[in-house]
């Protein structure tokens, strides 16, 4: 599957050697000295656009979020998708554009940071209420193609962040620092809370990719949420600033295997629906087996990808991985075997477990209606490794008979610690 990503451009901050990211980069490589940093922020990422017609003016910074996710929408009778991805003013001035169009696409970003000059305007709208915007931007075109409104939608965001616009001053006119052309007059902007410089919450935090413990490498993709040592046996987590040991659990495979996959183990609680067993789990998915009375007994798990893939195949390999649920005993081991990044975190899993009940449910007439009353969350979570096998173009699990085409992944290789993966 090609990908489409903003390119980011920045200076290397041991050997100052230029470097070329994808904006879901987070393990940063220096192909010069080989420093090897985790990009980290307190806040969200923020990025500055080049101004390319202003080298020698006073710039002001204008602050645009962007968001990029996938829209669910439980309809009669089916779950559909559709990814998002806007950019929205996040300023009261209307003579500017509301959106930054392709802009990002076209040119290549820079991190906001000190280092850049001039004179940022702070955001009047946050996050959250650009991405409802957004979502009833939606909502109006999805109504304005179904006969029916859905049950339920869900937005499910892959990234929030913030991208600043140059503008500049020049004979009582807002020019475009970009392009050189007249935007609107002066009068019309507003610089009262424009603040010199980058604020230090919106600026990246490099962070050692040592392990803690033993000062060895830690081993992650290029947009891995989670880091591993191979020596300690150990998973770190850094999204809170520093690095927390985080559980983890592998499957283990005598034979060997290709990669192994993570997914989220979720223990849930239902309410509105009879979901406290895989018997119940048989029932409401109408599975073609013969329901043993030790099932009764037997808890469900929801198990959803912990990494990024296409949305369609996201439900189908959570609703195959929910159905077979797989018992098969672990440790907290890790295998000399690649490890697929882990991508895709926790919270965004949870978020999107009513999505993976409706897709599963085979009554849709009966239950989609009243999914409204339905509640689902999740009570306890696990990240456990799965062991696929390739086969031809493929790759599968032949126990759980699940398999899938291997170019439907984002993409065939990691970082060097996880050499070719795909």
């Amino acid at each position: 599957m090609k990908r489409f990503s903003w390119e980011i451009e920045l200076q290397c901050s041991q050997c100052g050697a230029p470097i070329s990211l994808e904006e879901t980069d987070r393990l940063l490589t220096c192909s010069y000295c080989h420093v090897k940093l985790y990009l980290w922020t307190p806040s969200q990422f923020c990025y500055c656009l080049p101004a390319l017609k202003a080298s020698s003016e006073d710039l002001i910074f204008i602050p645009y979020w962007r968001f990029k996710g996938v829209a669910y929408s439980v309809i009669p009778f089916d779950v559909r998708h559709r990814i998002l991805d806007a950019t929205l003013l996040a300023s009261s001035h209307r003579m500017l554009p509301v959106t930054l169009g392709i802009k990002p696409q076209a040119l290549k970003l820079r991190f906001a940071s000190g280092e850049i000059q001039g004179r940022f305007i702070k955001p009047q709208l946050s996050l959250q209420e650009a991405v409802m915007r957004i979502q009833n931007q939606f909502r109006a075109l999805e109504g304005s193609l179904l006969s029916q409104p859905p049950f339920h939608r869900e937005f499910i965001g892959e990234l929030g962040s913030l991208i600043f616009f140059p503008v500049f001053l020049r004979n009582r006119a807002i020019v475009d620092g970009i392009l050189g052309k007249v935007i609107g007059p002066e009068k019309d902007l507003v610089l009262n809370e424009a603040s010199s410089g980058i604020p230090e919450h919106w600026q990246i935090k490099p962070m050692s990719t040592l392990c803690p413990n033993c000062g060895n490498a830690l081993k992650g993709g290029r947009e891995s949420i989670l880091l591993f040592c191979a020596s300690c046996q150990v998973a770190w987590n850094p999204s809170s600033g520093r690095l927390v040991a985080s559980k983890f659990e592998v499957v283990p495979e005598k034979r060997g295997s290709s990669v192994y996959l993570p997914f989220w183990r979720m223990r849930v609680a239902v309410k509105g629906i009879t979901l406290k067993s895989y018997a119940d789990l048989a029932r409401v998915a109408n599975l073609p087996k013969k329901i043993h009375a030790e099932w009764e007994e037997q808890e469900v798990y929801f198990w959803i990808p912990a990494f990024g893939v296409h949305p369609s195949l996201f439900l189908r390999l959570s609703k195959q991985m929910t159905l077979f649920q797989p018992a098969e005993k672990t440790e907290a081991v890790l295998p000399n075997a690649p490890l697929y990044p882990v991508t895709f975190p926790e919270e965004s899993a949870a978020a999107s477990l009513r999505i993976h009940l409706a897709y599963l449910l085979t009554k849709k007439k009966d239950v989609f209606p009243k999914l409204h009353e339905i509640a689902i969350a999740s009570v306890e979570s696990t990240l456990v490794f799965i062991p696929f096998t390739s086969q031809g173009s493929e790759l599968v699990h032949p126990k759980l008979g699940i398999g899938f085409q291997r170019q439907t992944f984002p993409y065939k290789s990691t970082s060097d610690t996880f050499p070719e993966v795909l």
